[in-house]
């Protein structure tokens, strides 16, 4: 049960978190995803920065001294819990010139991103490899994305830092073969993207007319439908609606 569980947040959460850092720090640099965009080979070097500038893991609380130390004028007794702050080390302006710059040419970026020595995290390389090919996707195929909410609201969690959702708008989305489609988020009329709460109680008809309105106004040929309550209203009004309906979950996994 231990290992399972370290599988799933090793493995999962923490990737997940530098693919939306990943992405939101990009779209807060349009100069670097233009650079990314047109320079695909710049791809590895810019998640290394990510992961020096929004780490995922932001320490690791399971580290205790095994003997006497002195760091800086200050003794840590032998047994004591020692917490190593990875995202402190990673700002640290005496190894990193302007470490709160996000620079994706940054040169000797030896970061704590996926800690060090024999604690250096095993799925790191496998980690990179996801990242890489998400970003790479994203950067082919969405055309003209621009965060909605900025900052996203963040889980609260002290060990691993990454937004709850990130919500994008864009132009539309190139598929594998060149070809283009134009897609819409259903919307409230204030423009703001339907929360749960805002959705939970309204009745089919409702969301018919909104898809309904958003194919004509909008002129998309996809209509995505971003969260859960909207989402499983897919399969029920899909055959009253002239475009195809995509679940948020789906378009996300897709992509």
């Amino acid at each position: 049960a231990a290992n399972a569980q370290l599988l799933l947040v090793a493995g999962h959460d923490s990737t997940v978190n530098t693919i939306t850092n990943s992405v939101m720090t990009l779209l807060r640099n349009p100069g670097s995803w233009d650079l990314l965009r047109d320079n695909p080979e710049l791809i590895p070097r810019t998640i290394e920065e990510v992961q020096r500038l929004q780490s995922a893991v932001q320490f690791f609380p399971s580290r205790w001294a095994t003997a006497d130390i002195e760091i800086a004028g200050t003794l840590i007794p032998a047994g004591s819990a020692v917490f190593l702050v990875y995202a402190a080390a990673n700002r640290d302006p005496r190894r990193f010139p302007n470490p709160d710059r996000f620079d994706p040419m940054r040169e000797d970026n030896e970061h704590f991103g996926f800690g060090s020595g024999i604690h250096i995290c095993f799925g790191g390389p496998l980690a990179r490899l996801e990242v890489n090919l998400a970003l790479e996707v994203f950067l082919r195929r969405v055309r003209k994305p621009k965060l909605v909410v900025d900052p996203p609201p963040y889980r609260q969690n002290q060990v691993f830092r990454g937004p709850r959702h990130l919500w994008v708008e864009f132009a539309e989305i190139v598929d594998w073969h060149g070809m283009s489609s134009r897609c819409a988020a259903i919307r409230t009329p204030d423009e703001g993207f339907r929360s749960i709460d805002d959705v939970q109680h309204e009745k089919e008809q409702v969301l018919i007319d909104l898809a309904l309105s958003t194919v004509k106004n909008d002129g998309a040929d996809v209509v995505i439908l971003a969260g859960a309550p909207l989402a499983g209203l897919a399969n029920t009004i899909r055959d009253r609606v002239p475009v195809p309906l995509v679940d948020g979950i789906q378009a996300a996994v897709t992509m």
